[in-house]
């Protein structure tokens, strides 16, 4: 199995790609949508989807994550049903986010959970982490973000406030931490 972030990036993305509400908001009226994960990419190291996502469109996420630029990585979330067919995402540049170990799954790294929204990686030196966001407001993402537990390497934002044109002003603000 090939190791999912040698480099230990700090990275931060978004739940998802294709929000609806993102068409008139981040993504331009002309962008063809096989394209938006590309686009996306500018903005985001990584992004997390939920198993009904990953695991009903197999085939278009595959597609699309073939074309992605190489820094970008896919955390999958465990779902309840064993998916049988894994898809067809970069073994190395994706984690599947578990809630115990799943021996019978080869290949993807394991990052297991380790408390609501927090998944540990297999070698326990790097954490991800999921925060619900309502708006973009820095100044309440600062004080969530002094509390980071250091091993913290990716962040990624789910709620109404996630917004992807705004990773640059977070990037600023973790690095003005010292949390990134």
């Amino acid at each position: 199995m090939a190791e999912f972030n040698p480099e230990g990036r700090f990275l931060l993305g978004t739940m998802g790609w294709l929000r609806d509400d993102w068409h008139q908001t981040y993504y331009p009226d002309d962008l063809p949508e096989d394209w938006r994960l590309s686009y996306y990419a500018n903005d985001c190291d990584a992004v997390l989807l939920p198993h009904v996502a990953w695991q009903r469109d197999d085939e278009v996420h595959g597609a699309m994550a073939d074309e992605a630029p190489p820094a970008l990585h896919f955390f999958l979330l465990d779902g309840p049903d064993d998916p049988g067919v894994f898809p067809l995402f970069p073994l190395e540049r994706t984690a599947l986010l578990v809630e115990r170990p799943r021996p019978s799954i080869g290949g993807f790294a394991q990052w297991v959970a380790d408390g609501l929204d927090r998944w540990v990686a297999p070698a326990g030196d790097a954490l991800a982490q999921r925060w619900w966001v309502d708006a973009m407001d820095l100044r309440a993402l600062r004080e969530r973000a002094v509390t980071l537990d250091p091993r913290t390497q990716a962040l990624l934002l789910d709620g109404p406030g996630a917004d992807p044109g705004r990773m640059a002003e977070l990037r600023t603000l973790l690095q003005l931490l010292g949390r990134q």
